[in-house]
């Protein structure tokens, strides 16, 4: 192996002859590498003479963390160099070896990205050029002339030329905004300004995350913009009736949609050097006899659903966790993601950032509920795919439940219209297959018993049931408020088990469903007839709040979780009706899992007419499961 040499006295700049020698430590830099956990006695080791590339990467890793609180590393490599540090405590910290796209060197060294510290024209003309390849490449996305919505901001080229514009159902192109309001108010247009909005809106009324909006669309070519705060009346409730169903087909119809991930309507859409991943140190090397600079920064990825990698990236932003932009999200044919470290972009081709020289096709799904957008949003390539993706429609809405009920709602009331566009464009994704009466305040008709097992997530917070004309009990949107997950789902996933089967125990006789408002995916009644194993308990235990309620039916342990904790009351009569259990395969046969149901109490209004008041799981001890199961077969009404 050739020697490596260090020719200055620069604590961070050194000069390495790199041979790329073989090296199952680090893999000889090569793209191809497939990494496992390294010791970090192992990696000092091998670059302390054994191989010259470990010794860069020590160096470098020197300059940005005290290589004597690493236990373990792994390399990963992609368009750029990743290294992951454990400490003792297992926490991980992920730094990025880079080259300057601007200084690749040719045949060697293929980790290269993008510095940070572009002019913001420079940035905007990227981001133009993600939304120009796919115009001209990507024949899965869609066209961006439509109809326009009834209202949008015509932008002209001087700062002050900006009024609303009504529209005549003509087709063009725009842009929508999705961002967070926030509580230090808004520009809004009103019952009262409206005319005065129709002939000019001045700049200074104007907040930045708005106005940097206009500056992105303006640079971008195009002259209509839509803002909610702007383009529907806001104390007119008869516009505001109109015009909110027609958000979820706003955002779908756009030309793309600038999600502006700042705290609130005046924190902007451009971030400043200050925010953004800047490398945290730099040092020269020769590789392959070329003389280069490498450079060192966090390596951070926002593990929620935007693309964008930066300083914060193991926290959701406010957009993030906000309910209603979750549709904005899923509706959006195309998104160009603001945060404070980077713009990214995402459409249904790919997924490109500022700091990637590359672009990920269909950036592989963060989560489950992404599949959900590529089923509703965009056309899946073959048959195949979408008869697959047809067969999951109810898991992955499942999910998109999940996902949504960890968001925050200002108002608790908002909770089904939150997520209609989201319904609606289920129901129109699927013709013939589901229709707009299969949905029933957040569930869906087929598959019913699979969307009534959902448990609320004891996250510390309290909840209270809202009125009955809001939702049934039945339903997850009756809980003003917290998260909710399907035990009986996750309990499938498992890699280890050869095979598991949910096996239904309990039949929908009939569901009846009136809703309170002219939105049949919005609030309402609705009552539901089943027929099955209906199990009568009392409860004489209760532990803390911060752990989930239980119960003892006989010697057999069963696991209750109250949806609302108040609703528990010791000695007082419940009811679990069981909707199915989880089997697994065990020895060629299949074994009883658990048992899943529903909580009930028993209404006074009239005989065999109960309201759901939590959640019940048997648990794995035959006993329990052979108990629950064997309840007297009764015939009930759920409301």
């Amino acid at each position: 192996m050739d020697e490596y040499t260090d020719d200055t006295d620069s604590e961070n700049s050194s000069e390495y002859s790199v041979p790329f020698a073989e090296c199952l430590i680090c893999g000889d830099l090569n793209s191809g590498w497939d990494s496992e956990f390294v010791q970090t006695d192992d990696f000092v080791a091998s670059a302390n003479g054994k191989c010259s590339a470990c010794e860069m990467l020590l160096r470098g890793l020197s300059l940005v963390t005290d290589i004597q609180l690493v236990t373990k590393l792994r390399f990963d490599y992609d368009a750029a160099l990743h290294i992951l540090c454990w400490d003792d405590s297992d926490s991980v910290t992920s730094y990025e070896f880079y080259i300057s796209s601007s200084g690749k060197i040719d045949g060697a060294w293929s980790h290269t990205s993008r510095d940070l510290l572009s002019p913001l024209d420079e940035r905007l003309d990227l981001a133009k050029s993600w939304l120009d390849n796919c115009l001209e490449s990507h024949s899965r996305c869609p066209p961006i002339v439509n109809k326009l919505p009834k209202r949008l901001l015509m932008l002209g080229d001087a700062d002050d030329d900006i009024h609303l514009y009504e529209t005549a159902g003509e087709r063009a192109s725009y842009v929508a905004l999705s961002y967070c309001w926030g509580t230090a108010g808004n520009i809004k247009t009103t019952q009262e300004n409206l005319k005065q909005r129709l002939k000019r809106i001045h700049t200074q009324e104007i907040p930045k995350t708005i106005l940097d909006a206009v500056h992105i669309t303006r640079h971008f070519g195009f002259k209509y913009l839509w803002v909610d705060s702007l383009c529907i009346v806001q104390n007119d409730r008869i516009d505001w009736a109109e015009q909110a169903p027609m958000m979820s087909d706003v955002y779908n119809k756009a030309a793309f949609t600038i999600a502006a991930h700042s705290e609130n309507v005046h924190g902007g859409c451009l971030s400043t050097d200050q925010t953004r991943n800047t490398a945290l140190a730099t040092f020269d090397t020769i590789i392959a006899g070329q003389s280069t600079t490498i450079s060192i920064r966090m390596d951070t990825r926002n593990n929620g659903l935007c693309p964008a990698h930066g300083v914060n990236g193991n926290e959701r932003s406010k957009l993030e966790n906000r309910g209603w932009t979750l549709q904005e999200y899923f509706l959006a044919e195309r998104i160009l993601h603001c945060t404070n470290s980077e713009m990214a972009w995402e459409c249904s081709s790919h997924t490109s950032c500022e700091c990637s020289t590359e672009s990920e096709p269909d950036y592989g799904f963060r989560i489950g509920a992404q599949e959900f957008k590529k089923l509703i949003c965009w056309k899946p390539d073959s048959m195949q795919q979408r008869s697959y993706l047809v067969n999951k429609i109810h898991d992955m809405w499942r999910d998109v439940v999940e996902e949504f009920t960890h968001r925050s709602l200002t108002f608790s009331d908002d909770k089904l219209p939150a997520i209609a566009g989201l319904a609606s464009a289920v129901s129109q994704a699927f013709p013939g297959i589901l229709s707009t009466t299969d949905y029933i305040f957040g569930l869906w008709r087929k598959d019913l018993i699979s969307h009534l097992l959902w448990c609320r997530i004891n996250d510390g917070t309290s909840t209270e049931r809202l009125s009955q004309n809001k939702a049934p009990s039945w339903s997850w949107a009756s809980l003003s408020h917290g998260p909710v997950f399907y035990p009986a789902d996750n309990s499938i996933v498992d890699w280890f088990c050869e095979q598991w089967e949910f096996i239904e125990e309990c039949e929908i006789l009939s569901v009846h469903c009136s809703p309170s408002t002219p939105n049949i995916f919005g609030p309402g009644t609705g009552r539901i007839r089943l027929e099955g194993k209906l199990r009568q308990i009392t409860l004489d235990h209760i532990c803390d709040d911060s752990r989930p309620v239980t119960s003892k039916l006989s010697s057999a342990d069963m696991n209750l979780t109250f949806d609302v904790h108040h609703d528990a009351y010791l000695g007082q009569s419940y009811y679990v009706l069981v909707l199915g259990r989880v089997m697994r395969k065990e020895k060629e046969k299949m074994a009883t899992e658990a048992v899943h149901g529903i909580l009930l109490a028993k209404s006074e209004v009239e005989q065999d007419l109960f309201y759901r008041v939590g959640y019940a799981k048997g648990d794995e001890h035959p006993l329990s499961s052979t108990r629950l199961v064997e309840g007297e077969t009764r015939r009930i009404d759920v409301i």
